[in-house]
């Protein structure tokens, strides 16, 4: 009997949208800012970037990257990123299709499948909510085909995408604590994140990062995190209205920083 309840278990698979607002639940609450540090490397040389995010529940962002030859800053809203140009105008652009970051701090449902699907993870069915029944009699829940069971480093994990067996695009949010663990984008590109740690007011975030992009692995550790007063200075640094915490943008001109550049433009 007990057999039997452990497979029941294990097989039930909930909506999308509640797996996807139980890990929105593990995202904090309040404003934050967190340092974290990102390696290049290629045959010749390996560089260091640090960067410091403040962020409000992945709708409002502010990165500033700096490292050896490299300043990189940017604002973010859900839609588009706002960074100077040379001549110190604002400049307006659309999110990056490949932009990742947010996922680790959105905090509703809705969002979170929003931005799954503008980056192409999965098709226009995430957008779709959990209906709501009134009464027992209504209740009819035949599962979503792009969601199963899958097994990810010995856990067992929800599996958001088709075909994923065969490197097509995908999620996985683990089954025991709704944490993301893996993106797969369109283009191959993958994110794999590990060893999460719980932060000040439920902030649960991974350590350590991996991006697999082409030939590139690039590694992302988490340095500090710390929780701060949304006061008006933060306020000034998080509007994407004013140029406050913008600097025009700054790459060596080594090889290496060839990547690098290609990575902020693409992911950042």
């Amino acid at each position: 009997m007990i057999a039997l309840f452990l497979g029941i278990a294990l097989a039930y698979i909930p909506h999308s949208h509640f797996i996807l607002q139980q890990m929105g639940e593990n995202h904090g609450s309040g404003t934050y800012q967190i340092v974290q540090e990102l390696a290049f490397q290629n045959a010749d040389e390996r560089v260091v970037i640090q960067e410091t995010w403040t962020v409000d529940e992945g709708l409002q962002m502010h990165l500033e990257a700096k490292g050896p030859d490299v300043l990189y800053t940017a604002k973010y809203d859900f839609r588009a990123k706002y960074f100077l140009s040379q001549d110190k105008r604002l400049v307006k652009a659309d999110l990056p299709k490949e932009f990742f970051e947010n996922l680790f701090y959105l905090k509703e449902a809705k969002d979170i499948a929003r931005r799954l699907y503008n980056m192409g993870v999965i098709g226009a069915e995430i957008l779709s909510p959990q209906k709501r029944f009134y009464h027992l009699s209504q209740v009819e829940y035949k599962g979503q085909a792009f969601l199963n069971l899958s097994r990810l480093d010995e856990q067992i994990a929800f599996a958001f995408g088709y075909d994923l067996n065969q490197n097509k695009p995908g999620f996985w949010v683990s089954q025991s604590d709704f944490h993301l663990k893996k993106i797969r984008m369109p283009n191959g590109t993958t994110i794999l994140a590990d060893n999460y740690d719980v932060y000040t007011k439920n902030l649960h975030l991974p350590k350590q990062r991996s991006l697999e992009w082409g030939p590139n692995k690039t590694p992302i550790q988490i340095l500090s995190v710390s929780r701060i007063i949304h006061g008006p200075n933060t306020k000034k640094l998080l509007s994407t209205s004013n140029i406050d915490g913008l600097s025009p943008i700054q790459f060596g001109e080594k090889e290496i920083y060839k990547a690098i550049q290609s990575f902020y433009q693409r992911f950042r």
